[in-house]
């Protein structure tokens, strides 16, 4: 069972699909301290000084964050949400093998991801960072995904898999 914090509706209802897609048991709930399940999860960017202190404490995925997450928990320096085009490269830690052959053999080399919000840091002085990005006028790479505690889960895996075969979305 996952628990799902959402604090923006239109991405919780993509990670929704994908959960229900795959037949994953998961409930909603409204803060972090009521999550029970092995693992919460969640999606957005208001996530309040206190929800970030429970978070951390849990085995959690978050997707988004916020500035204030970024700074609290990885130490991001000088970060800022942009809204905008940016791309992750295919040959990083946080792809599956499987995917990083299938996504070889067609000649591909990063996931372009059109209109997306990001953390846009330079620097991480907490985690381990897996996987980085570029964004047009960002010019060097930036963190994009980051581990601090534990492995990463197979959720992590499964999100990727539903993103990664969007032909759209690879380019060579």
């Amino acid at each position: 069972m996952i628990d799902l914090l959402a604090h923006d509706e239109r991405a919780a209802l993509g990670l929704q699909a994908i959960l229900d897609l795959e037949k994953i048991p998961y409930r909603r709930v409204l803060g972090p301290e009521e999550s029970s399940a092995s693992l919460l999860v969640v999606i957005g960017d208001a996530i309040s000084p206190a929800e970030i202190t429970v978070i951390e404490r849990t085995s959690s995925l978050v997707l988004g964050g916020g500035d204030l997450f970024a700074r609290q928990v990885f130490g991001a320096t000088a970060p800022r949400t942009e809204h905008g085009t940016c791309a992750l490269g295919l040959d990083q830690p946080l792809w599956p093998s499987g995917i990083v052959d299938v996504v070889r053999m067609h000649g591909k080399r990063e996931m372009r991801l059109p209109a997306v919000p990001y953390c846009d840091t330079s620097e991480l002085t907490k985690g381990t960072v897996l996987a980085t990005l570029s964004a047009p006028h960002a010019g060097a790479q930036r963190p994009a995904v980051a581990r601090k505690r534990f492995e990463q889960p197979a959720l992590v895996r499964l999100i990727c898999h539903h993103t990664t075969f969007d032909p759209m979305l690879l380019r060579p």
